[in-house]
């Protein structure tokens, strides 16, 4: 069954793996959307990516991710990875108050705070 909770919704990352997403980013602007179109996209410190996301109930999958190939301070880089390879080990989601709650199985790998709505 399709889910509109995520569709055409934006994100701000604030958490990785526990960690900050200002220390992920090093900088502002972080942002995740899911279109209505099954693409998700965003700016993960460095660099724009894109691809298709799939959820079936709480069930979310997330990718192949490609990204723009900017490059930046190799820390911010190694991170910004982490991003991505995070949002692709996804197998659910949850919303929490008005948190996004991205899970590999039962384990939160990212969190989210609302970042408005996308306009597609």
């Amino acid at each position: 069954m399709p889910n509109t909770e995520l569709t055409d919704t934006q994100w701000i990352p604030t958490e990785l793996d526990g960690q900050s997403a200002m220390q992920l980013a090093g900088r502002p602007g972080l942002e995740l959307r899911f279109s209505r179109t099954h693409q998700v996209n965003g700016f993960g410190g460095c660099n724009r990516f894109f691809g298709p996301y799939e959820c079936d109930g709480d069930a979310l999958s997330v990718g192949p991710l490609g990204s723009t190939r900017r490059f930046g301070p190799a820390e911010l880089m190694k991170r910004e990875a982490a991003l991505l390879a995070a949002l692709q080990s996804v197998t659910a989601y949850r919303i929490s108050g008005e948190n996004l709650l991205l899970l590999l199985r039962d384990r939160v790998v990212l969190r989210c705070r609302p970042g408005g709505h996308n306009q597609t």
